[in-house]
C-alpha cells in the first residue's frame, strides 16, 4: 500500500466524514463538476536515514484541504477529518499539526487547510 491509499482508506473508514463528503476525496485535484463539500489532499514524503544509509523512518506530510460552500461547512468537514485521524491513531503516529481557514474568491468557496504528519518507522 502507499501513503495515499492508506490515508484515503483512513478517511473512508470514518462514517461521520463519509456522511459529509461521500466519495468526494481526491489526491492533488478534484475533477470538474464535483459537488461540495469535498476534500483534496497532497502528500510530500521525507526519509530519515542513519549514517550508513539505512532507512530509519519515513514522514509523510499531508496537506488536507476541506472545501465547502460556507465557512461552517468547511469547518465541519475539517473537524471530521481530524476525528477520523484521531479514531484511527492509537499509536499517535499521525497527527494534525496545524489548521487555517480561508476563502478562494475565484471559486467562491471556503476551505480549511490542515497539515498532517504521518510518521512510519
Amino acid at each position: 500500500m502507499t501513503a495515499s491509499t492508506d490515508f484515503r482508506a483512513l478517511l473512508a473508514a470514518h462514517a461521520p466524514l463519509v456522511d459529509l463528503v461521500g466519495d468526494r476525496v481526491a489526491q492533488n485535484a478534484l475533477g470538474e463538476g464535483v459537488a461540495y463539500p469535498a476534500i483534496v489532499y497532497t502528500i510530500s514524503t521525507s526519509y530519515e536515514r542513519g549514517l550508513d544509509g539505512t532507512l530509519l523512518g519515513t514522514t509523510h506530510s499531508i496537506n488536507v484541504n476541506c472545501w465547502a460552500n460556507s465557512p461552517e461547512s468547511a469547518e465541519e468537514v475539517a473537524d471530521a477529518v481530524a476525528a477520523a485521524i484521531q479514531a484511527a491513531n492509537p499509536a499517535h503516529d499521525i497527527l494534525v499539526t496545524d489548521r487555517a481557514s480561508d476563502f478562494e474568491p475565484d471559486l467562491g468557496l471556503d476551505f480549511v487547510q490542515q497539515s498532517v504528519e504521518w510518521i512510519v518507522t
